[in-house]
């Protein structure tokens, strides 16, 4: 007989007549992935992406000013190349392509390209935060939370963002400058070199260093705008709860990322398959009496001088109502990127910090302070059956 407060089933392997089939995910922590598409479908998250989309556009435009045609040739994405892949390769096609154009770049147009990244990183950081903390009042207390609450709370913590995401980064290249100076010092010095050798240990010690805070980064990036949205930090505590996630349970954060990656794929076929509909059963059914003449303003492929009067203008304008449309496809690739980051972030804290999903600093609290609050709790647990999946 099970002693009291055990889970039978648990210890048996077997199931109760009549339980649920849900009952098989109770327990699991990777099936709450699955919230992120409908979590990125509201509204709001679909207008801040798609303010984010529109601002990045015009963010990228500007060097045009002075670099004209050669600029908007160079900041073309090469998206062909990712599309001519397999559909299953098209995520780490997309990461290959954006590393070689994103170096090309600002090999060619250094001072255009750093611009164009600040600035993008201020939209990204921005935005993403706003993203991030609407996304994680919804999925962990059912709080609906407006555009307006949450610019308001970015507001206050946009440098905490902006630390976040780049003090790894410059704390990296820091180091590395630092051993620029001393292989200066120690060995562009003749006789001074061998001192230098014998001290290289440390320069190996320091080049270790910056390649775990750089392996760490490419893995906790993503986590580490929840980790400000959810728990109204500052960027030094985002930083030392999202690294140490990544080496506690690496594993595990892959999973949790190869489940979202593979969800977000399919949800973002899914919406631009719809979106692409949409536009098609417009411009199909608004022709339907129209002379072929004037059917020409709803196609790409007509010489502006081939339409009637005014078609040329009709067909730009109805050419930016369906590019804003079909713009609604990539705001929600952006709000389900935020979505299912702040998802993430929040079970890897469950996992490792054993602090509970539904936990999540509020107006009123002190700013930082819910860490231990579920230790006890994650530490029956963990002894009960070990942790979730």
């Amino acid at each position: 007989m099970a002693m009291p407060g055990t889970d039978w089933t648990r210890t048996t392997g077997a199931r109760e007549p009549g339980a649920h089939a849900a009952d098989l995910f109770r327990h699991l922590l990777w099936p709450r992935i699955f919230r992120a598409p409908g979590l990125a479908l509201r509204p709001e998250r679909l207008f801040v992406g798609l303010l984010m989309v529109v601002l990045l556009e015009l963010i990228a435009r500007i060097p045009e000013m002075w670099h004209g045609e050669q600029w908007r040739a160079a900041v073309a994405f090469p998206m062909e190349e990712v599309a001519e892949q397999p559909l299953w390769a098209w995520p780490l096609a997309f990461l290959a392509a954006a590393w070689h154009w994103g170096w090309g770049l600002a090999r060619v147009y250094p001072w255009s390209a750093a611009l164009v990244k600040v600035l993008s990183l201020i939209v990204i950081s921005f935005g993403g935060c706003m993203l991030c903390r609407m996304a994680a009042c919804d999925f962990s207390i059912r709080l609906v939370v407006g555009i307006a609450e949450a610019r308001s709370f970015t507001t206050k913590r946009l440098g905490s963002v902006l630390f976040a995401v780049l003090g790894p980064v410059i704390l990296a290249l820091l180091i590395a400058f630092g051993l620029a100076v001393g292989g200066l010092v120690l060995f562009g010095v003749p006789y001074v070199n061998v001192l230098g050798a014998i001290l290289y240990f440390l320069f190996l010690i320091a080049g270790g260093v910056i390649t775990v805070i750089l392996i760490a980064y490419a893995f906790g990036y993503p986590l580490l705008i929840p980790a400000v949205a959810c728990e109204g930090s500052d960027g030094i505590d985002a930083i030392g709860r999202v690294y140490p996630y990544v080496f506690s349970r690496p594993l595990r954060l892959i999973l949790y990322y190869l489940i979202a990656v593979a969800l977000g794929c399919v949800a973002a076929a899914v919406v631009w398959i719809v979106l692409a509909t949409v536009a098609n059963v417009t411009s199909t059914a608004t022709t339907w009496f129209l002379s072929p003449g004037a059917a020409t303003t709803f196609s790409t492929f007509v010489d502006p001088a081939q339409r009637p009067g005014g078609g040329a203008a009709a067909a730009s304008i109805v050419n930016f109502w369906t590019g804003l449309l079909l713009m609604l496809g990539a705001a929600y690739v952006v709000s389900y990127t935020f979505c299912a980051s702040t998802i993430v972030y929040l079970l890897m804290r469950r996992l490792c910090d054993g602090q509970d999903t539904s936990e999540l600093w509020m107006p009123g609290m002190v700013e930082g302070t819910m860490a231990e609050s579920m230790q006890a709790r994650a530490t029956v647990a963990g002894t009960a059956g070990g942790p979730p999946a």
